[in-house]
């Protein structure tokens, strides 16, 4: 099948398909001299495994770390995959907390700044927004680490 007919049997636009294509999670079984590219149904279920993993919370390179355990032996690829997932919830259960804290902490400054008022000249100099520095954020720059494909 086409790449358009691949996309629209696997419920995603052709561009989704075609990224997969480039990130090399699909690839076509063959390509014709006219430049077409030709996929099996296997690519249909191979994306319907990517959106299911991605609605997991897992990322493309991880998902692809699964691919490659999978061609290793699907157990321990299933076991792989329970335990990620695993560690993705609770990686999402502190992120919440961290959000809780945040949340909270705005909340009480916010209320705080309501019934102060504001009385300061130059808005550099608002007591309110200077004492938001020590309010607890979510580390944006934290990567989350995927180890190593292994035999």
């Amino acid at each position: 099948m086409l790449m358009k007919d691949l996309a629209r049997a696997a419920g995603v636009t052709p561009q989704v398909a075609r990224f997969y294509a480039r990130a090399g999670l699909i690839s076509p079984t063959t390509r014709e001299d006219n430049g077409y590219r030709y996929f099996t149904l296997a690519d249909v279920h191979r994306i319907r495994f990517i959106k299911g993993a991605q609605a997991f919370g897992l990322t493309l390179a991880e998902i692809r770390e699964l691919f490659a355990f999978a061609e290793v032996g699907t157990a321990r690829c299933c076991s792989r995959m329970r335990n990620r997932i695993a560690e993705r919830l609770e990686e999402m259960r502190a992120k919440l907390a961290e959000l809780e804290a945040q949340a909270s902490s705005i909340e009480r400054r916010l209320n705080g700044w309501q019934s102060a008022g504001c009385s300061v000249a130059n808005i550099t100099e608002c007591p309110a927004i200077l004492g938001a520095r020590s309010v607890p954020s979510p580390d944006r720059k934290a990567r989350r680490k995927v180890p190593a494909v292994s035999a």
